[in-house]
């Protein structure tokens, strides 16, 4: 474990350029400028490695007066974070609503909370976000208990507790269903890739969840669960078809309803990725085009902006799988007309690409030239 002191680097370390602009305003909003917040910010923010020597003699601070600014800075980072997260998250916003109706109900406002629990309940039910519902309804109850039940009669007590054994259902589903994905995750990740041997274990292992959860209504996270270890158990089976069209699924599923998208931006951008490796696979040219196109834009949408690295992700994931395309299919024209991105690409994004990926780029462009030439040559000796 990397001891305390790297905690802060490591955190700044790890902010997305939108992050970074909008925590700048966040400080410069709270704080005077050149208040120590800031200045500790920038200065670890410009070290490459972390130097705690180096950034004490940058701040001006004592070496105790340092170690509590850390942590000063590690929690207004963490805030600032959380605010950031919210005008994208519908989950958090929610989790943000509940705690505000907690407050409400302090203060002796009760109809107030009342009319907030009701709100999230019902945006809860829509974006069945379970978690939460079972907070509301648990707190629901402890208003209920508190007025005596006075407006509550012995049916909305039962009613309470339906509400509570649904929603617990729901989460067990989702419980199941996320168990196998990951499940499946890991017994593909140990065999390596494609296996007959391991690709019947996840095939029993989807049997059994299916059976366990056949009378159980699907929420649409157990159903993503479920079609994900569905595609990757036809990818392992080397079923390359029917891997194309449990991705295809998802993928249509997600875009059907934009909250989805909000809600796991991460696992969108999983399933566009091992798309492409089927769309490869399956010579599906125009599908492929698109979804090059659709990953690119990615960068652009907010939902997205929170992932680590994103832009370093979709340089590297699209053109790696554009090369690949173009050159298996003979399109070197095009391939060439795309190597200066490529190159200044690994130039500018050089410090964030894993070495191996690095490495699989510049061989993909010395193999556009290669048979460029290699295609010439043969041509001029015909």
């Amino acid at each position: 474990m990397k001891p305390h002191s790297d905690f802060l680097f490591d955190l700044i370390n790890g902010l997305t350029g939108s992050e970074k602009r909008y925590f700048n305003l966040f400080l410069r909003r709270h704080f005077k400028e050149g208040g120590a917040s800031l200045t500790l910010y920038q200065t670890l923010q410009n070290q490459s490695t972390y130097d705690e020597t180096a950034a004490i003699r940058a701040t001006g601070l004592s070496r105790n007066h340092y170690a509590v600014q850390k942590t000063i800075l590690y929690k207004q980072l963490l805030q600032a974070l959380i605010q950031y997260n919210a005008e994208t998250d519908p989950l958090q916003k929610l989790q943000q609503e509940v705690f505000a109706a907690k407050i409400l109900l302090q203060k002796g406002l009760t109809a107030q909370a009342k009319s907030k629990l009701q709100h999230v309940k019902d945006a809860a039910g829509t974006y069945e976000q379970h978690e939460v519902m079972l907070q509301a309804i648990q707190l629901e109850a402890a208003i209920a208990a508190r007025e005596q039940y006075r407006h509550t009669a012995r049916e909305g007590i039962q009613a309470y507790h339906a509400e509570i054994a649904d929603s617990t259902a729901m989460l067990m589903t989702e419980s199941a269903w996320r168990t196998t994905y990951n499940t499946a995750q890991q017994i593909q990740l140990q065999a390596g890739g494609k296996s007959d041997t391991k690709a019947k274990e996840v095939k029993a292992l989807l049997k059994s969840t299916a059976t366990q959860t056949a009378r159980k209504k699907l929420t649409r996270k157990a159903q993503m669960d479920k079609m994900q270890s569905e595609a990757l158990y036809h990818f392992m089976n080397r079923d390359t078809v029917r891997a194309f069209q449990a991705n295809t699924d998802f993928i249509s599923m997600m875009e059907s309803d934009a909250v989805l998208i909000q809600l796991y931006p991460q696992r969108y951008f999983a399933a566009l990725n091992n798309y492409l490796i089927d769309c490869f696979n399956l010579s599906e040219t125009a599908a492929f085009q698109q979804t090059l196109a659709k990953m690119r834009g990615l960068k652009d949408n907010p939902a997205f902006r929170k992932l680590l690295n994103l832009e370093v992700n979709i340089f590297r994931i699209t053109y790696q799988a554009e090369l690949n395309y173009l050159i298996s299919s003979g399109g070197f024209s095009h391939a060439l007309s795309i190597l200066d991105t490529v190159r200044d690409g690994l130039k500018h994004y050089k410090d964030s690409i894993p070495i191996h990926y690095r490495v699989n780029l510049e061989y993909l462009r010395l193999c556009t030239l290669w048979c460029r030439t290699v295609r010439c040559g043969v041509l001029c000796i015909g």
